[in-house]
């Protein structure tokens, strides 16, 4: 029972930690920067971005990579190749 108590109070830590961290990026270089958020497999990443999108902006576009067309993938990568020409 104390280590999943333990798990979840580490779990809610973590998951305000990086939200702070999202939201100073949100006040003070989301005009100029884009927001990458890595890290391992099914620890959270898109839960966290989604919950910050709903609560800290008027609207959103979720992209997810894992459900994306082939057509949208193309598109991306021509957009990616163009940029890199400029």
């Amino acid at each position: 029972m104390a280590k999943r108590w333990i798990y979840a109070w580490i779990n809610q830590f973590l998951s305000l930690k990086i939200y702070d961290e999202i939201y100073e990026w949100k006040e003070n270089r989301s005009d100029k920067y884009a927001l990458l958020i890595k890290g391992a497999r099914r620890v959270g990443k898109s839960t966290i971005a989604e919950e910050f999108a709903k609560k800290e902006f008027k609207s959103y576009i979720l992209i997810d990579f894992a459900h994306t067309s082939k057509a949208i993938i193309d598109l991306l990568n021509c957009l990616i190749r163009m940029l890199v020409y400029l």
